[in-house]
């Protein structure tokens, strides 16, 4: 019997022996505001902890910008290698709200933020106050998750961990969620400087930055026009709200650094002294393995750390949803889906970039690379009972057997770097 159909037995049993359970419980009279109705129980699966959050008047979760007051407490069920936090009699505070663009607009399955009034280390991620809930319809969990593991293999200074769980929010279950680390400046995220809001002091304003290459207009953004007459969207998350000394110096700074990359001279090394060229050869591998559709255009995130001769850097990875949709046969920024790719194209023409590239592919795919299916393999089985659960749950949901969509991942990811490998073994053609 296979790995995966031994999983799906083990899964079945104790979906079956927790709903048995449950059916006792459901005997009992409903005497408080935290018991469950008779239809949310009875549909996780027990084989992944279960996380459960009333907000305060059973008040729907309707904005992206308001945050409700809420309760929560987590549930390991006993199982091995986790910790349960609070309990019914005694629930924790937390404020939630609602997040994401199309995946907040198009399904009915939501992304959530999460704001805790104090740190806790949720199901073995670092201590901290903020995190969020991921829906990930389908098989897109699968990509993300191969694509933030790639990050952490070659090299990347922080990918955002995430842990999957159940969710019953309101007495309601909604199925199978990732609790994600977003990213933010914080000693265990984006460990650098965080420059404070509307400074004006011009010792402060050139480190401590937090930005990203967006493709959604923000209104905490600024719009530039690339030298190849695209448009740069630079939503800026730390500071928040600029002064006009930190606009100033934002502006500038992005100017400066396209105009490097846009350099006709491919010689020149101007624009390596704004960005970090072995971070963004890392980064830039792995939106290449996963074939990000999004990549250097939307969810691209940079940061720059106060002090002397710091540069931009590229990362966190982040939003990894639009991968595996095609067999490749060109690089991400020829690939046809988006005409807006941001600087990529033109930096790869550079031989000093093309260089450090193969140079780190040529290890990376030689002796880290072949770890990720079997990654791929083990965390597949410890969603499948709970994505049974959810496609019970949910009827607009991708409703193959995670087995199926675990071979379609490792199929994409083969192919892909195949193609890559056989490129990167000889020179860049521009």
């Amino acid at each position: 019997m296979s790995y995966m159909k031994k999983f799906y037995l083990v899964a079945v049993i104790l979906s079956c022996t927790f709903s048995c359970s449950q059916e006792k419980e459901s005997d009992l009279p409903e005497s408080n505001e935290n018991s469950e109705n008779e239809n949310s129980e009875i549909l996780y699966s027990g084989t992944l902890p279960v996380l459960r959050i009333d907000t305060e008047g059973n008040a729907p979760i309707v904005s992206k910008e308001k945050y409700l007051n809420a309760t929560y407490y987590l549930d390991a069920l006993e199982l091995d290698g986790y910790e349960s936090i609070g309990n019914r009699e005694n629930p924790l505070p937390l404020k939630i709200r609602g997040r994401g663009n199309s995946s907040w607009s198009n399904y009915d399955k939501k992304p959530y933020r999460l704001k805790l009034d104090s740190k806790a280390a949720l199901l073995g991620l670092k201590k901290n106050k903020n995190f969020v809930l991921i829906p990930h319809v389908g098989s897109v969990f699968l990509r993300e998750y191969a694509g933030f593991e790639l990050g952490r293999m070659i090299g990347l200074p922080w990918t955002p961990n995430m842990t999957p769980l159940e969710i019953v929010l309101n007495r309601e279950y909604i199925g199978r969620y990732f609790l994600v680390e977003n990213i933010r400046v914080d000693e265990n995220r984006v460990n650098i400087f965080e420059q404070p809001d509307e400074t004006t002091d011009p010792a402060i304003i050139p480190g401590g930055w937090l930005v990203e290459l967006d493709n959604y207009n923000d209104p905490a953004q600024i719009k530039l026009q690339e030298e190849n007459g695209l448009t740069l969207r630079i939503t800026y998350h730390t500071p928040e709200i600029l002064s006009a000394q930190q606009e100033t110096f934002l502006r500038n700074e992005i100017t400066a650094m396209s105009r490097a990359i846009y350099e006709p001279d491919k010689n020149s090394t101007e624009w390596e002294n704004y960005i970090d060229m072995d971070i963004l050869a890392r980064y830039y591998i792995v939106q290449e393995c996963i074939d990000n559709a999004d990549a250097f255009h939307g969810s691209t995130y940079l940061y720059k750390d106060a002090g002397d001769n710091q540069k931009w850097i590229f990362g966190p990875l982040w939003d990894l949803s639009f991968c595996f949709y095609r067999t490749k046969n060109d690089f991400i920024y020829n690939n046809g889906y988006w005409e807006k790719y941001n600087w990529i194209a033109e930096i790869a023409k550079f031989p000093r970039f093309q260089e450090k590239v193969r140079e780190i592919w040529s290890d990376f795919y030689s002796t880290q690379y072949p770890q990720i299916f079997e990654r791929l393999e083990s965390f597949a089985a410890l969603c499948a009972g709970a994505d049974e659960a959810t496609r019970n749950r949910w009827e607009q949901y991708d409703k193959r057997p995670t087995d199926e969509m675990l071979r379609e991942a490792k199929r994409y990811l083969t192919a892909q770097t195949e193609w890559l490998n056989e490129q990167w073994s000889k020179p860049f053609s521009n």
